[in-house]
């Protein structure tokens, strides 16, 4: 995931995509920012890669998925994103099992932001499945 981050970084011309391979929370935060204030649709893949990456520090990895659930609900909604992409994203990091109940209301209101029927299926099963 971090090779096609950079790849795609280069192919795009998009430097500001590089941050988000990166390990340093801080800079996928602020990457996934200013990618939500200034990017465009495409762009949504790459959020994607970045919020499967796995193996951070918890910390890390907790800013950084409130950071890119917060840039994919806001790259759908404003700029008319692959909302069925984003979404099936947010719900697998909604099944992951290390994911705290914090890191949880950030997906949960990502979500709540893209609102379509598949978005709200997956806040539904997660609830309910949270409830067992």
């Amino acid at each position: 995931r971090t090779a096609a981050i950079h790849a795609l970084a280069a192919r795009w011309e998009m430097p500001r995509l590089v941050p988000l391979a990166a390990t340093n929370w801080v800079s996928v935060k602020v990457a996934a920012e200013w990618l939500a204030d200034n990017g465009d649709a495409r762009v949504i893949p790459v959020l994607v890669a970045a919020l499967r990456r796995s193996g951070h520090p918890t910390l890390h990895r907790n800013v950084a998925h409130a950071a890119i659930s917060n840039a994919l609900m806001r790259l759908v909604t404003e700029q008319d994103g692959d909302a069925s992409l984003a979404v099936r994203a947010l719900r697998h990091a909604l099944e992951d099992d290390s994911v705290n109940s914090w890191v949880a209301r950030h997906l949960i209101s990502a979500l709540e932001g893209i609102g379509t029927d598949e978005a709200h299926a997956a806040i539904i099963v997660f609830e309910a499945n949270r409830q067992r």
